[in-house]
């Protein structure tokens, strides 16, 4: 092999590397973001339902708050 075809090689395994990389870290932070969605809708789907007045059963209230919570 000529040494041009190495720099080839290693361009493309630096560029397989990085790509892992982002990807591992974007799929990371996604967890994180559904996590702490999570988290907020739990807490604080209460305080929302309230303000659902149109609706009489409380089960309904609580989903749409829970919904629009994690939306």
């Amino acid at each position: 092999m000529v040494w041009i075809d190495y720099a080839i090689m290693a361009v493309l395994g630096l560029s397989c590397l990085v790509s892992l990389i982002r990807g591992f870290v974007r799929e990371a932070l996604s967890l994180v973001t559904w996590g702490c969605a999570f988290y907020v809708a739990s807490h604080y789907y209460a305080d929302l339902s309230v303000w659902f007045t149109g609706f009489e059963d409380e089960r309904v209230r609580n989903g749409i708050a829970i919904a629009a919570l994690l939306s």
